[in-house]
């Protein structure tokens, strides 16, 4: 049961929190970084704090995950187990989620993920590691055509495997080197 705070639910607040967090960190990061170039620290921590809030975003859409449930095709969906091997797999596990998230009607959570995107490429940048486009994956594209009905259950299983893939990225990120 939520309770009214000036006509705005407890939900609404958090992520106005939330934003202002975020707001206050982008504009102390672009004071530091109006005389040079940011630097990786700066834009991995920025990335820390970013991913804390799509992981916040997340716990508030309520996701309910079953254990039991298989579907062909799931194996689409990025693991969160498999460890995270840099930045390049980084960006190629974020752009999958982002696809399957363009078919979902969570559009917030897709923003944040383009725009951690964009920042693991600007880290990327910033270490001087090569940068290749992949080709998209037709499987994937086939699976999300042919299981358009079935976007709940592929939203669920995405959003809980995206939240637990972010939470072991902030702590890799937190606790290693960052590698290419």
């Amino acid at each position: 049961m939520w309770t009214q705070t000036s006509g705005l639910k407890r939900t609404d607040i958090s992520m106005n929190l939330s934003t202002a967090v975020l707001i206050s960190h982008l504009l102390m990061l672009l004071g530091s970084g109006l005389s040079r170039s940011l630097s990786a620290e700066n834009i991995a921590s920025f990335l820390k704090m970013q991913m804390k809030i799509t992981i916040n975003r997340i716990k508030h859409i309520n996701v309910q995950v079953s254990t039991n449930i298989t579907f062909e095709g799931q194996n689409f969906i990025p693991d969160p187990d498999q460890p995270v091997k840099g930045l390049k797999s980084t960006e190629e596990k974020l752009s999958v989620f982002q696809k399957i998230l363009e078919h979902l009607p969570d559009r917030q959570i897709e923003k944040d993920i383009v725009g951690l995107k964009s920042n693991i490429q600007q880290l990327a940048a910033s270490m001087s590691c090569s940068t290749e486009k992949k080709e998209s994956d037709k499987g994937l594209d086939a699976f999300l055509s042919r299981n358009k009905t079935n976007h709940r259950t592929i939203r669920n299983i995405t959003l809980d495997r995206l939240s637990q893939f972010l939470t072991k990225l902030e702590e890799t990120y937190t606790h290693q080197q960052l590698t290419c």
